[in-house]
């Protein structure tokens, strides 16, 4: 196999990832994020990190159950490979509707998901991810009913969710 074929068929795995990241969200399916993180990956949402793969998905987990549907689109995928792995930049576009007394809201935020990938003998995965949203459309109050899951995670009272 050449070298190019070998990278084409590794930007096709990250690219993989990524997307089943978003589709573990919209679809709650949990167990696909075994697929996506590694066991001892570190997650952080804005200025949040989780350490442990367990940790950073019970965290995103907690704010997609507040919705009752959600979107996530990636784009614009850079990837640069480095000894040992890979680095991913890539865009997203996440869009939420409330549940319970938010039912007729919608969050949405735009942002980066900047990735570093390791090769695992499962494949490729996400070893550390640092999503940034700079663009927030809507109330972080929208995602308040995770807070009581994010201080027990983060050991703190008083955590709550940076999108």
């Amino acid at each position: 196999m050449s070298e190019t074929s070998s990278r084409a068929e590794d930007m096709a795995a990250i690219s993989r990832v990524i997307c089943l990241y978003s589709l573990a969200m919209d679809s709650r399916d949990w167990v696909l994020m075994d697929e996506v993180f590694t066991e001892d990956a570190e997650i952080a949402m804005g200025e949040t990190r989780f350490h442990g793969r367990a940790a950073g998905v019970a965290a995103i987990r907690a704010c997609i159950e507040c919705c009752s549907l959600t979107h996530h689109m990636n784009s614009n995928l850079l990837v640069d490979f480095e000894a040992g792995g890979a680095r991913a930049l890539s865009n997203f576009r996440a869009w939420h509707k409330g549940v319970g007394e938010r039912a007729d809201e919608v969050f949405e935020a735009m942002g980066t998901y900047a990735d570093r990938f390791v090769r695992t003998a499962q494949g490729w995965r996400i070893a550390r991810r640092d999503e940034a949203s700079p663009i927030v459309l809507g109330d972080m109050a929208f995602f308040a009913a995770s807070g009581p899951t994010w201080e027990r995670l983060l050991g703190r009272a008083g955590a709550r969710p940076l999108l």
